[in-house]
């Protein structure tokens, strides 16, 4: 469910066509637009009251110096530990790449997965932030699957995106093999676009 209320003239939710949503329930506070060619289960609730940040509590990393600048992984079979990524972090080619359990700090930068790289990590987490920010981009053929931490200061958090970011970024999905992505995208700031197939 969405919980902010939109800005005047948007739809708290947007369905083109060829997309498919199942849940339980879908209640936002604001209007809808599913296309014909959408398939969206229930019918979406509309007007739905606006709640506050159910994570404003939950305090974000600390971001240290930078452990790797304008890192570029192509075409090789790595594995990457934790820590703080300065600039660009970028995965692509046909790599495969592990991630060991921690947090991954993306700091003035962008975390881009491309190519047909294979992206992997179970308790893991990442934390966006940084005022020269770029949107996170899991692009068409890669292969990702990520599970949060179970435990720790961040418990069952996928994605974290600064509160204080700066910039309203558009973040995109749109892996065609991202299946398993286990645990809370918070986007506080942000909006995330996902189109799959």
């Amino acid at each position: 469910p969405a919980h902010r209320s939109p800005p005047d003239g948007l739809v708290g939710f947007k369905a083109d066509n060829g997309a498919v949503l199942n849940s339980s329930l879908n209640c936002v506070a604001g209007g809808s637009a599913v296309n014909a060619g959408a398939r969206v289960s229930p019918t979406v609730l509309t007007d739905c009251p606006a709640v506050g940040d159910p994570l404003a509590g939950r305090a974000p990393p600390t971001a240290g110096s930078c452990d790797h600048t304008d890192l570029q992984v192509k075409d090789e079979v790595k594995t990457l530990d934790p820590g703080t990524y300065c600039g660009k972090t970028e995965i692509s080619g046909t790599s495969k790449v592990t991630l060991n359990p921690g947090t991954y700090i993306i700091k003035n930068g962008q975390l881009l997965f491309a190519g047909q790289a294979s992206v992997s990590g179970e308790g893991v987490s990442f934390f966006l932030t940084g005022s020269a920010s770029a949107p996170m981009v899991f692009t068409t053929n890669t292969h990702i699957s990520l599970t949060a931490p179970s435990s720790g200061a961040m418990a069952g958090l996928l994605f974290f995106e600064d509160r204080n970011i700066g910039v309203k970024l558009k973040h995109r999905i749109t892996s065609n093999d991202a299946r398993k992505l286990v645990g809370t995208i918070y986007l506080p700031v942000g909006d995330l676009i996902i189109d799959a197939r």
